[in-house]
């Protein structure tokens, strides 16, 4: 019986912590205008804009025939290996020298930290380059292709790939990780743990039930809260 009555007593209080946020939305709101205000402030002002330019790669060369199963098989498996060579050492240090002939000096390390190489389908791949100065991303972004392509063609000793897309410079820079909606949320979840420490740590009399269930007394007469309308 007791147990019941414990356990009865946590359900009314976590009814009546709900209902005590929701009557309070509007601080609900604060939060959330706070937080995308923050977000738009840390985007805008404390992070650098980047940019990424991106080439693509048909892995199957001009010689070979996409009318067979046999070659297509083949471009798949490529595909995979491409992945690999692309980000090998050899290739990373033919960007280093195809960037510097550009007049962007760049060490290989720099380089592997710009670079992302992904498949976009079965035989298709992206070389791209992220960096804080647009024409970099496109120098970089061309060399690792051009890079590439020479280097599978090396080690497969087949059909070099076909460039599908060029690396271009880019005119806008890429959305930046923290965006709107996490900021919004978690505007909102730091006001809700406010309202509930709030409530928590409140342990004023609010109602009858707290009347009966603190003091184990009925109550005889409420006199209601108004305020003076103004005359």
């Amino acid at each position: 019986m007791e147990k019941n009555n414990i356990n009865q007593e946590i359900e009314i209080d976590l009814l009546l912590m709900i209902k005590d946020i929701l009557r309070k939305w509007w601080v609900l709101l604060i939060g959330a205008v706070l937080g995308g205000l923050v977000v738009f402030l840390i985007t805008t002002f404390l992070l650098t804009p980047r940019y990424q330019s991106s080439a693509t790669l048909y892995v199957l060369g001009s010689g070979t025939s996409v009318t067979s199963f046999a070659d297509i098989q083949i471009g798949g498996a490529l595909a995979e290996d491409f992945l690999m060579i692309a980000r090998s050492r050899p290739v990373l240090d033919g960007v280093v020298v195809l960037a510097e002939e550009e007049g962007v000096i760049l060490t290989r390390d720099q380089v592997s930290d710009m670079l992302q190489v992904s498949s976009q389908g079965t035989r298709m791949v992206s070389v791209s380059a992220i960096s804080t100065d647009p024409v970099v991303a496109q120098v970089v972004a061309d060399a690792a292709s051009r890079a590439a392509v020479t280097r599978i063609e090396q080690v497969t000793q087949s059909d070099p790939p076909s460039v599908v897309e060029v690396a271009e410079v880019p005119r806008e820079p890429i959305a930046s990780r923290i965006n709107y909606p996490i900021g919004v949320g978690a505007g909102i979840l730091l006001m809700i743990i406010v309202l509930v420490i709030r409530f928590i740590l409140n342990d004023n009399i609010k109602s009858e039930e707290d009347v009966m269930k603190y003091l184990n007394l009925n109550t005889l007469v409420v006199i209601p809260n108004e305020k003076k309308k103004a005359g």
